[in-house]
Protein backbone atom coordinates (compact mmCIF):
# COMPACT_ATOMS: atom_id res chain seq x y z
CA UNK A 1 0.00 0.00 0.00
CA UNK A 2 1.52 3.26 -0.50
CA UNK A 3 1.78 5.96 2.10
CA UNK A 4 -0.14 9.56 1.28
CA UNK A 5 2.54 12.40 0.93
CA UNK A 6 3.46 15.67 0.26
CA UNK A 7 6.37 17.07 -1.06
CA UNK A 8 8.80 18.82 1.10
CA UNK A 9 8.40 22.14 -0.81
CA UNK A 10 4.62 21.84 0.99
CA UNK A 11 5.93 21.55 4.72
CA UNK A 12 8.80 24.44 4.41
CA UNK A 13 6.54 27.21 2.87
CA UNK A 14 4.21 26.76 6.14
CA UNK A 15 7.51 27.02 8.12
CA UNK A 16 8.57 30.04 6.21
CA UNK A 17 5.33 31.50 6.55
CA UNK A 18 5.42 31.22 10.52
CA UNK A 19 8.63 33.06 10.31
CA UNK A 20 7.88 35.81 7.67
CA UNK A 21 4.23 36.49 9.65
CA UNK A 22 5.47 35.85 13.19
CA UNK A 23 9.64 36.19 13.32
CA UNK A 24 12.44 33.92 13.13
CA UNK A 25 11.76 33.16 16.84
CA UNK A 26 8.43 31.61 16.19
CA UNK A 27 9.58 28.94 13.41
CA UNK A 28 12.59 28.20 15.29
CA UNK A 29 10.00 27.01 18.39
CA UNK A 30 7.74 25.81 15.45
CA UNK A 31 10.89 23.30 14.41
CA UNK A 32 12.03 22.14 17.60
CA UNK A 33 8.33 20.90 18.58
CA UNK A 34 8.07 18.78 15.35
CA UNK A 35 11.64 17.44 16.17
CA UNK A 36 10.66 16.21 18.86
CA UNK A 37 7.96 14.91 17.29
CA UNK A 38 9.43 13.87 13.94
CA UNK A 39 13.38 13.40 14.46
CA UNK A 40 13.56 12.68 10.60
CA UNK A 41 11.50 15.73 9.46
CA UNK A 42 14.56 17.46 9.60
CA UNK A 43 15.98 18.79 7.44
CA UNK A 44 12.93 19.22 5.10
CA UNK A 45 14.11 19.42 1.80
CA UNK A 46 11.57 20.39 -0.68
CA UNK A 47 12.00 17.57 -3.09
CA UNK A 48 11.52 15.01 -0.54
CA UNK A 49 8.37 13.56 -0.37
CA UNK A 50 6.48 13.37 3.35
CA UNK A 51 3.88 11.68 5.19
CA UNK A 52 0.81 13.49 4.21
CA UNK A 53 -0.26 13.08 8.36
CA UNK A 54 3.17 14.98 9.54
CA UNK A 55 1.75 17.81 6.82
CA UNK A 56 -1.94 17.93 8.63
CA UNK A 57 0.10 18.24 12.18
CA UNK A 58 2.16 21.12 10.76
CA UNK A 59 -1.15 22.89 9.94
CA UNK A 60 -3.17 21.95 12.86
CA UNK A 61 -0.08 23.38 14.95
CA UNK A 62 -0.10 26.87 13.01
CA UNK A 63 -4.15 26.61 13.33
CA UNK A 64 -3.80 25.92 17.21
CA UNK A 65 -0.93 28.36 17.83
CA UNK A 66 -1.41 31.44 15.44
CA UNK A 67 -5.11 31.42 14.45
CA UNK A 68 -7.16 30.35 18.21
CA UNK A 69 -7.56 27.04 16.11
CA UNK A 70 -9.60 28.97 13.43
CA UNK A 71 -8.78 26.54 10.17
CA UNK A 72 -10.24 28.76 8.18
CA UNK A 73 -7.53 31.46 8.63
CA UNK A 74 -5.27 28.96 7.06
CA UNK A 75 -6.61 29.87 3.54
CA UNK A 76 -3.73 32.83 3.95
CA UNK A 77 -1.21 30.27 4.10
CA UNK A 78 -2.55 28.71 0.71
CA UNK A 79 -2.87 32.25 -0.78
CA UNK A 80 1.11 32.92 0.10
CA UNK A 81 1.96 29.40 -0.83
CA UNK A 82 0.46 30.40 -4.36
CA UNK A 83 1.99 33.47 -4.95
CA UNK A 84 5.61 32.21 -3.59
CA UNK A 85 5.02 28.88 -5.83
CA UNK A 86 3.54 30.52 -9.18
CA UNK A 87 5.97 33.44 -9.33
CA UNK A 88 9.51 30.87 -8.40
CA UNK A 89 9.61 27.28 -9.34
CA UNK A 90 6.17 26.59 -10.57
CA UNK A 91 5.71 30.15 -13.00
CA UNK A 92 5.50 28.35 -15.90
CA UNK A 93 2.12 27.21 -14.83
CA UNK A 94 0.67 31.05 -15.09
CA UNK A 95 0.14 31.81 -18.56
CA UNK A 96 -0.48 35.34 -19.31
CA UNK A 97 -3.96 36.17 -17.52
CA UNK A 98 -5.36 32.97 -19.32
CA UNK A 99 -6.88 31.20 -15.82
CA UNK A 100 -9.00 29.00 -17.81
CA UNK A 101 -5.57 27.53 -18.84
CA UNK A 102 -4.12 27.57 -16.01
CA UNK A 103 -6.54 25.34 -14.15
CA UNK A 104 -6.26 22.38 -17.43
CA UNK A 105 -2.99 21.98 -15.69
CA UNK A 106 -4.03 22.36 -12.33
CA UNK A 107 -3.76 18.43 -11.98
CA UNK A 108 -0.40 18.36 -13.45
CA UNK A 109 0.62 21.05 -10.67
CA UNK A 110 -1.28 18.58 -7.61
CA UNK A 111 0.97 16.15 -8.74
CA UNK A 112 4.12 17.84 -8.23
CA UNK A 113 2.89 17.98 -4.74
CA UNK A 114 1.32 15.27 -3.85
CA UNK A 115 1.51 11.75 -4.54
CA UNK A 116 -1.70 10.57 -4.95
CA UNK A 117 -5.27 11.87 -5.48
CA UNK A 118 -6.48 13.32 -9.29
CA UNK A 119 -8.69 16.49 -9.72
CA UNK A 120 -10.78 17.51 -12.11
CA UNK A 121 -11.79 21.24 -13.04
CA UNK A 122 -15.01 22.22 -14.88
CA UNK A 123 -15.30 25.73 -16.01
CA UNK A 124 -19.07 27.18 -15.60
CA UNK A 125 -20.30 28.33 -18.26
CA UNK A 126 -20.86 31.65 -17.59
CA UNK A 127 -16.97 31.83 -17.30
CA UNK A 128 -17.48 33.53 -14.00
CA UNK A 129 -17.00 30.12 -12.02
CA UNK A 130 -15.38 27.08 -11.65
CA UNK A 131 -15.50 23.42 -9.82
CA UNK A 132 -12.76 21.76 -8.46
CA UNK A 133 -13.07 18.00 -7.43
CA UNK A 134 -10.58 16.20 -5.57
CA UNK A 135 -10.80 12.67 -5.64
CA UNK A 136 -9.05 9.13 -5.18
CA UNK A 137 -7.74 10.14 -1.82
CA UNK A 138 -7.06 8.35 1.22
CA UNK A 139 -7.41 10.75 3.93
CA UNK A 140 -9.27 14.48 3.32
CA UNK A 141 -8.25 17.23 6.06
CA UNK A 142 -10.20 20.19 6.91
CA UNK A 143 -6.76 22.26 7.56
CA UNK A 144 -5.43 21.10 3.77
CA UNK A 145 -8.81 21.97 2.45
CA UNK A 146 -8.82 25.69 3.67
CA UNK A 147 -4.97 26.06 2.56
CA UNK A 148 -6.30 24.62 -0.92
CA UNK A 149 -9.47 27.40 -0.66
CA UNK A 150 -6.84 30.02 -0.24
CA UNK A 151 -4.73 28.72 -3.14
CA UNK A 152 -7.27 28.11 -5.81
CA UNK A 153 -8.32 31.94 -4.95
CA UNK A 154 -5.04 32.95 -5.02
CA UNK A 155 -4.28 31.64 -8.44
CA UNK A 156 -7.52 33.34 -9.61
CA UNK A 157 -6.37 36.80 -8.03
CA UNK A 158 -3.05 36.14 -10.09
CA UNK A 159 -4.94 35.93 -13.08
CA UNK A 160 -6.82 39.27 -13.31
CA UNK A 161 -9.96 37.32 -11.60
CA UNK A 162 -11.36 40.50 -9.38
CA UNK A 163 -14.01 39.73 -5.80
CA UNK A 164 -12.54 35.82 -5.79
CA UNK A 165 -14.54 33.82 -3.57
CA UNK A 166 -14.37 30.08 -2.57
CA UNK A 167 -16.14 27.25 -0.67
CA UNK A 168 -15.90 23.45 -0.47
CA UNK A 169 -17.83 20.83 0.80
CA UNK A 170 -16.70 16.90 1.22
CA UNK A 171 -18.78 14.63 0.41
CA UNK A 172 -18.82 11.36 -1.05
CA UNK A 173 -14.58 10.99 -0.48
CA UNK A 174 -14.41 13.74 -2.47
CA UNK A 175 -13.37 17.37 -1.80
CA UNK A 176 -15.18 19.89 -3.69
CA UNK A 177 -14.36 23.28 -4.68
CA UNK A 178 -16.66 26.32 -6.59
CA UNK A 179 -14.88 29.12 -7.19
CA UNK A 180 -16.64 32.51 -7.98
CA UNK A 181 -15.17 35.96 -9.37
CA UNK A 182 -16.30 38.84 -11.28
Amino acid sequence: MTIYCVKGSSIRTKFDYVSEHYGPPAKASMAQHFRERHKTLFPILNVSWYPYDTYVEVLEYISKTYFNNDPSKLEDIGAASAKKALYTTYRSFIISGDYGRFLQKISQLHHMLYNLGKIEVEMHENQRGCDIVQSNKPRYAETDLYVASGFYQETARLHDKRDVKCMFILKENKAHFTVFWK
